[in-house]
């Protein structure tokens, strides 16, 4: 797997939210920079050959402890 361009620049993620399930009593996965021990969130792409498969990186110290998939991704929000 290769890395490719990020096409969201030099742009820090600051938040990452899932999209709704639509099911009562059940809210989208979050994560915020800053919060509940996310150091940081960073993006990525999987080169598979002749697609990618996008991903947003949940960092928690040294470690990625979540990864949300591109396209599950309902809102960005970015660093000031």
């Amino acid at each position: 797997m290769s890395e490719q361009r990020n096409p969201l620049g030099d742009h820090a993620v600051r938040w990452v939210c899932g999209m709704e399930p639509h099911r009562e009593g059940e809210y989208p996965t979050f994560f915020e920079v800053g919060k509940d021990g996310v150091s940081k969130i960073e993006y990525r792409v999987d080169n598979l050959g002749d697609h990618g498969i996008a991903w947003f990186d949940v960092w928690f110290g040294d470690r990625v402890k979540h990864s949300m998939q591109a396209r599950a991704v309902a809102e960005i929000r970015y660093a000031d």
